[in-house]
């Protein structure tokens, strides 16, 4: 009977581990149900082994059992040890281990082997008595040492990382979890202690008990949640994770990790557990320093970290989790997005380019036209030419309007506009407007007024030119679209803070008016409201789309009224700064004094120009020798220094480039360095090439103005009239008149208007003569020079020679040559140097067969033997 309860109660105990095995299996595979699922199984192979022996009937049954009983029980403890640090979080000696697994081993043959050398057993024998039949034996040597690596060793291992645990665990209910295992584990060796006592007789209870412990562990383990379903799922989630993760302590030392990270990090492998992170291979060092985010790359990948630290419920810190974001794609789309901006960029910029480029093209022969239609009203003796020049004129400054709108527009669209502070007349202004109307509305006989607010400030601050633009604009629509009636602009003033202001402008007309679906279109660049019935008035529609991002960019506002059929009103505001607070009645009488003649000389105004090259100051002297200046010239900024300190001039007209010392620093010099004669003078820049910004650049360096090269009689006249006080001009009724010599119709020069550039000079043959001569007496030894640098590859002072060779030649009207000269001074400034070797021997060739015409003509016209007759005198 008790043998029969024995068995019954060993069936149960294997019926238990084969449940808990099975729940086990079943379950999520973690680490730690993986280390209990192989302790079960040797637990299960030990508890069948012993029911055998129980019931074996012989002797050779009951061994054969015996040695199944050790194929379970050698590994009992040593996997029990496993799954203990496994559950606890503690890295196992490797070595300690192997040995002891080594041990069992050698136990195993020992046991399968005894027959040969009675090491493990000295003698056995099958005893029928007693409850059961089993097998006594007697032990020898290395059953002793199976004792110690199989069962002593990993036990008390077991214990100590378990008693550890306990005192390290600052959570109660994971303290009281650990006590729980650490109790359960004493109940086999309380029974193995007990059989050694002979207290169970001949029933070994150690093989039930174990069995019975862990399906209790299990079955607590999954009714208490202790791998509950969010720590599966977490686990699951880690897995699959395509990002990676990775555990570590208080001391970066790593403690878990998932597949990405091992992915990224080609040398993290299980053994990493334990080590310090800084140890993994292309781990970026200096993460721990920032402990924020950080972007690294590693075998061509980029990814983004994250660091979280992990807090107890004490606030302790007690590690780090470790986040990596692939972001290798999102660098990707993100690069392609930088260059395709780069090269919308490269592109916006070369359209700009282009129209900058172009316009300028445009702009030369535009006013070369509007200067050849002066020169035919001048010269007519008809009404009908004179009309026809006349239209040639207005023709001509449609196109130059059209230019200059088309470059606005595209430096508004490049963001390369801004707003100046210039003081101006609000009277003043407002009739330049209307004077640039007043003749395409007497074509139309239309009536053209205005009236200004008599009690607003004379004088106002504010980017004048832009102001002006966006009323000539308004007008030219307003004038365009009208057929009869009138044209009205109202001006009045709304006070904003102290010292400033709002411009307020009206413009009415009765004309066509705007359809209400157009309204909200009028303002767009290159739409028209009038494109579908009125094609014949002629633009493109820029000039309201100009005037609205002027105004906006000076933040005004613009609106608009309309009826079709009866006119339109454009209002305007527009901030502005008081600098006079005279109301415009008050100063009415100082507005009339300023409208002097157009025609002045200024006798004993002291006028010095700066340029390196002698045709240009040649030129300069020509022009403005009409204002019977008296001029001095120097050919270098050193010279001007010294001529400043000794002398007190009231305008200097200095170039821009120049070798050695550039305008720039000239007068930089001129203004430290030369007291009351530097500090006084009013100095205008000469500069061939206008620049964006080029006004505040100048301004900015000690200058006054710049004057864009060449010179022309108008510009000319402009900037003089602008500088010089009204204290200094005696007006003149007229220019004395220069019948143009009959010899210029006998200068040819390839590829010159002869005619024109007399003209441009004043009309004097013998000024153009002597600058040929000096352009060819120069032109002798520059040509070699120009040569010998290219060959040098000194392209620094070839920039500069080329320069002032364009202006020199655009001086003399030589337009195909000044046009290659710049196109060399743009490839040195752009360093392509491949096109300046190239096409310099093209360009010298016509350089030298220009120089070669110039002498001819300088032959036939006598002038060299003049010139050599008036040097010997």
């Amino acid at each position: 009977m008790i043998l029969v309860s024995m068995v019954i109660l060993q069936v149960l105990c294997i019926v238990l581990a084969v449940l808990a095995l099975t729940l086990v299996i079943l379950g999520e595979a973690t680490r730690e149900q993986r280390g209990m699922a192989n302790f079960m199984f040797v637990v299960l192979i030990f508890n069948v082994a012993y029911l055998l022996e129980m019931t074996a009937a012989s002797a050779e049954e009951a061994f054969v059992a015996l040695r199944m009983e050790y194929l379970g029980s050698a590994w009992v403890a040593l996997f029990f040890l496993r799954f203990i640090a496994c559950y606890c979080g503690v890295k196992l000696p490797q070595r300690l281990m192997l040995a002891l697994a080594a041990g069992n081993f050698l136990s195993m043959i020992a046991v399968f082997t005894n027959s040969w050398h009675h090491l493990f057993y000295r003698e056995m024998s099958f005893v029928q008595g007693g409850v059961f039949p089993h097998l006594a034996i007697e032990y020898g040597p290395l059953f002793w040492l199976f004792f110690l690596s199989g069962g002593v060793i990993p036990y008390a291992f077991s214990m100590r990382v378990l008693l550890q645990s306990i005192r390290e665990q600052k959570k109660e209910q994971d303290r009281h979890k650990l006590f729980m295992f650490a109790s359960m584990s004493f109940i086999p060796l309380l029974l193995l202690v007990l059989r050694s006592c002979g207290v169970t007789g001949e029933y070994d209870p150690l093989p039930a008990s174990l069995a019975l412990l862990l399906s209790l562990i299990v079955i607590f383990i999954w009714n208490k949640q202790i791998y509950n379903l969010g720590d599966m799922a977490a686990h699951t989630a880690l897995r699959t994770l395509d990002d990676g993760v990775i555990m570590l302590d208080a001391e970066l030392n790593i403690m878990s990790f998932n597949p990405a990270a091992s992915r990224i990090f080609v040398d993290l492998k299980e053994e990493c557990i334990g080590r310090n992170v800084s140890e993994v291979n292309c781990f970026p060092e200096d993460f721990f320093e920032q402990r924020a985010k950080k972007e690294f790359s590693v075998a061509d990948r980029y990814y983004e970290t994250h660091m979280k630290p992990v807090m107890d419920t004490k606030g302790k810190l007690q590690g780090y989790v470790l986040l990596y974001f692939d972001i290798t794609d999102t660098r990707t789309y993100i690069d392609e997005l930088n260059t395709l901006r780069e090269r919308a960029e490269t592109a916006n910029e070369a359209k700009g380019d282009f129209l900058t480029n172009i316009s300028q093209e445009i702009k030369t022969p535009l006013n070369a036209i509007k200067g050849l239609s002066d020169l035919i009203k001048e010269e007519s003796r008809g009404r009908r030419v004179y009309d026809f020049a006349c239209d040639i004129e207005e023709a001509s400054g449609r196109l130059l309007t059209l230019m200059n709108s088309i470059l606005d527009l595209s430096n508004a669209e490049e963001g390369k506009l801004s707003v100046e502070q210039i003081p101006y007349y609000v009277k003043s202004m407002i009739q330049e407007v209307l004077q640039s109307e007043k003749a395409a509305a007497e074509k139309k006989r239309l009536s053209l007024t205005y009236e200004i607010a008599k009690t607003m400030p004379c004088m106002l601050a504010g980017d004048v030119n832009k102001i002006q633009q966006i009323l000539r604009n308004i007008l030219n629509n307003a004038v365009k679209y009208t057929d009869h009636g009138a044209v009205h602009v109202k001006v009045w003033d709304r006070a904003l803070t102290e010292g400033r202001m709002e411009l307020c402008c009206r413009i009415e007309d009765t004309g066509i008016g705007i359809e209400q679906k157009d309204m909200d279109s009028i303002f767009e660049d290159f739409i028209k409201a009038d494109s579908i019935n009125h094609r014949s008035s002629g633009g493109v529609g820029l000039g309201l789309a100009i005037a609205k991002r002027f105004i906006t960019l000076m933040n005004g506002t613009i609106e608009v009224e309309s009826v079709q059929g009866e006119g339109s009103a454009f209002t305007l505001t527009i901030p502005q700064i008081v600098i006079d607070k005279r109301t415009i009645e008050e100063n009415a009488e100082k507005q009339e004094k300023k409208q002097t003649s157009l025609l002045f000389t200024a006798r004993g105004y002291r006028v010095l120009v700066v340029d390196d090259n002698t045709i240009n100051r040649k030129v300069a002297r020509g022009l403005l020798k009409e204002y019977e200046c008296d001029i001095t010239e120097a050919e270098s900024g050193m010279e001007a220094i010294e001529l400043v300190r000794e002398t007190r001039f009231d305008l200097i007209f200095m170039d821009h480039l120049m070798p050695q010392m550039d305008g720039i620093q000239t007068v930089s010099v001129i203004r430290k360095e030369c007291g009351e004669n530097g500090a006084d003078v009013v100095i205008i820049a000469l500069t061939a090439t206008v620049l964006e910004g080029a006004r505040d650049m100048f301004l900015s360096h000690g200058f006054q103005d710049y004057l864009e090269k060449p010179m022309s009689r108008a510009t000319l006249y402009r900037m003089l009239n602008k500088w010089i006080p009204e204290e200094c001009r005696q007006p003149r009724n007229h220019f004395e008149s220069r019948a143009s010599s009959k010899a210029d119709n006998e200068i040819i020069l390839p590829g010159v208007d002869v005619r024109a550039t007399i003209s441009q000079h004043g009309g004097s043959v013998q000024n153009y003569l002597e600058l040929l001569y000096l352009f060819e007496l120069e032109g002798r030894q520059k040509a070699s020079y120009l040569e010998n640098l290219v060959a040098k590859k000194d392209y620094r002072n070839y920039e500069m020679e080329v320069h002032a060779l364009k202006g020199a030649t655009a001086n003399l009207g030589m337009e195909e040559l000044a046009q290659k000269a710049k196109q060399m001074e743009l490839a040195v400034n752009s360093e392509d140097f491949t096109y300046v070797n190239e096409q310099s021997d093209p360009f010298f060739r016509e350089y030298r067969s220009m120089l070669s015409a110039v002498h001819q003509v300088l032959v036939k016209q006598n002038y060299l033997t003049e010139k050599r007759t008036e040097d010997n005198k």
